[in-house]
């Protein structure tokens, strides 16, 4: 009787246990996941911060009682929609600077209509001196 009475206990004192680091974690998920977005860093290279931040969704999502469980599994899918968006917005982002890129030469980059103005374009200082 008495080691049904303390398996019990263990049992309950383990579960107890990763409850509260599963619920510890889901905390720290969110302030990880909150505060990735809003960071300063160009499209397309956030991606490695809600990555780290979904690690902390798995011990839920293991470990937890059924509504940490449903709750792991909707920030893990957070997570995986919100690294494929800022891939997204990366891609659209470096296609906008290749093209500024790709404007800028064209523009700026061309041949020189006479040999006058190739002259001036590789000279520093005006030609304009008193030698």
């Amino acid at each position: 009787m008495e080691s049904e009475v303390s398996d019990r206990v263990s049992k309950r004192g383990r579960n107890s246990t990763f409850r509260v680091l599963a619920e510890a974690s889901l905390i720290l998920f969110v302030i990880l996941f909150l505060g990735s977005i809003p960071s300063l860093a160009i499209p397309g290279k956030r991606w490695p911060n809600f990555a780290f931040a979904a690690v902390f969704a798995i011990l839920p999502l293991c470990c937890g009682a059924r509504w940490l469980r449903w709750t792991g599994v909707l920030c893990l899918l957070l997570c995986v929609a919100a690294i494929a968006n800022d891939i997204q917005e990366g891609s659209a982002y470096n296609a906008r600077m290749l093209q500024m890129i790709r404007e800028y030469e064209q523009k700026h980059m061309s041949a020189p209509a006479t040999q006058q103005d190739a002259t001036n374009a590789t000279q520093l200082f005006k030609p304009n001196t008193n030698f």
